[in-house]
């Protein structure tokens, strides 16, 4: 259509030149007319080279009421409520500007559009139960969970000396502060993903008897035992994740909805339950691969060999994970997690500490060998001249000074071998190893505990 127009505009140019009218005044005409209906042309087929485009904009927003004179509910245990909206602010609205160009080839221009969305978010709180409650669990947004690490989000307990919300304060001025009513508030909660509007919450919430009955056993609890204890990183305060492809990446220690290590989270709700604990055991894992005294190593273990992590790899005693036992496969996966590295403990020993906990350290055997036996099966040659070879083999003569230790780095010097001094494993020993003697019965295994416990 254009070059349609422009030949036009130059036919009458030539028209305008014979009939005798300058050929300066002819030229400028039919540049004017072919550059105006060039432009006309291009307007008509392309659209304008610079346009505006508004999102949809609300006017209004209806804002969910709590219901006349509901019931406070009482949770015990742990259950999943929905709550009441008991109080709401105005909502915000943002606005976001984006520029796109479309075009531009030859000598043509881009043409460009900027695109306006309007963004809001609403500030509010759900009354939840009677207080005091211990923690908020999961959470979960349409029935969807809600990962509460990236918004403002307080909650309050529902005690007897709870302080205002500070927003509720700002926004009201004189605000109540809800003594004895559990509820979360929600600051900013942004509503794109749920059609600007306020979705529908419900909250896992747990409570325990600590503060109702002395007898209870969360304030008789003073003693754990941490576990699995299997898991290359199952352990820690420090977010690790796996390299799954070029910018592709898992989580290996973060799976709950705070933003922490399941650790920290596992750790933090314990301590909100049991007001009294103040020892841990933490268990650590280190595989077996026969149930022969003579023969059976013990050795830490990876999942796999190709596994690439961030921030750190996984080492143990100074062995990298080309150098670990790699475990036996079941049903497609690895038969056991990996034992946690060293600076896995490290991390989980620290933050107990921090905590006010007092640590110890808990070794572990896991048996990789055919049929997954227990570990209390682990024999040899009772009543035979072989016995203490065999039990000297299996213990192993490693000394705490092969281990140096390098800021958090703990390196190996000693002897080449998988024994169960290497592991550290005297306080998980084996019933059958205990029974093993010689002749003379003289209890090769109640020996070598010895030394090592005493000496």
């Amino acid at each position: 259509m254009a070059q349609l127009l422009l030949t036009a505009a130059s036919g009458v140019g030539s028209a305008i030149s014979k009939a005798g009218i300058g050929a300066f005044l002819a030229r400028t005409a039919a540049t004017t007319a072919a550059s105006y209906a060039a432009g006309y042309a291009d307007r008509l087929i392309f659209g304008p080279r610079k346009r505006s485009v508004e999102g949809p904009r609300l006017d209004s927003f209806s804002v969910q009421a709590a219901q006349e004179g509901a019931a406070i509910l009482r949770v015990y245990g742990r259950a999943r409520i929905s709550g009441q909206l008991i109080w709401a602010a105005n909502f915000k609205e943002t606005s976001a500007e984006t520029t796109e160009a479309i075009g531009g080839k030859g000598s043509r221009p881009a043409a460009q559009t900027t695109y306006t969305e309007y963004l809001y978010s609403i500030s509010f709180a759900v009354g939840l139960c009677e207080g005091e409650i211990d923690r908020i669990g999961r959470v979960w947004a349409d029935g969807k969970p809600l990962d509460l690490s990236k918004l403002n989000v307080r909650v309050y307990r529902g005690s007897e000396t709870q302080n205002p919300d500070s927003l509720i304060e700002a926004v009201e001025g004189l605000a109540p502060a809800y003594r004895g009513l559990a509820y979360v508030v929600f600051e900013d909660l942004p509503l794109k993903d749920f059609g600007n509007r306020i979705p529908q919450l419900s909250f896992e919430v747990e409570k325990s008897l600590k503060k109702t009955d002395e007898t209870a056993l969360e304030n008789r609890l003073t003693a754990i035992c941490l576990i699995p204890g299997s898991g290359e990183f199952v352990y820690g305060t420090t977010g690790v994740t796996r390299v799954i492809d070029e910018g592709v990446t898992a989580s290996e220690n973060i799976h709950n909805n705070q933003g922490v290590t399941d650790f920290s989270a596992s750790i933090d709700a314990l301590l909100d339950a049991t007001p009294n604990l103040n020892h841990v055991s933490l268990v650590v894992s280190w595989f077996g691969n026969s149930t022969h005294a003579g023969t059976c190593l013990l050795r830490p273990g990876v999942e796999n060999r190709d596994k690439q992590t961030i921030p750190y790899d996984w080492t143990v005693s100074g062995a990298g994970r080309e150098a670990a036992y790699l475990i036996s496969t079941h049903n497609g996966g690895a038969a056991y997690g990996g034992t946690p590295s060293d600076q896995n403990v490290i991390e989980t020993i620290r933050a107990l500490n921090e905590r006010g906990l007092k640590v110890m350290f808990h070794p572990f055997i896991l048996m990789d060998a055919a049929g997954f036996p227990w570990r209390g099966r682990i024999a040899g040659s009772d009543q035979s001249a072989l016995a203490t070879a065999e039990i000297a083999s299996f213990f192993g003569a490693v000394a705490p000074a092969d281990f140096p230790v390098s800021g958090d780095q703990i390196g190996y010097t000693g002897p080449a071998e998988w024994s169960m001094r290497i592991g550290n494993m005297f306080m998980r020993g084996t019933r059958g190893l205990s029974r093993i003697s010689r002749r003379a019965r003289i209890f090769g295994a109640i020996r070598q505990i010895g030394k090592k416990v005493i000496g």
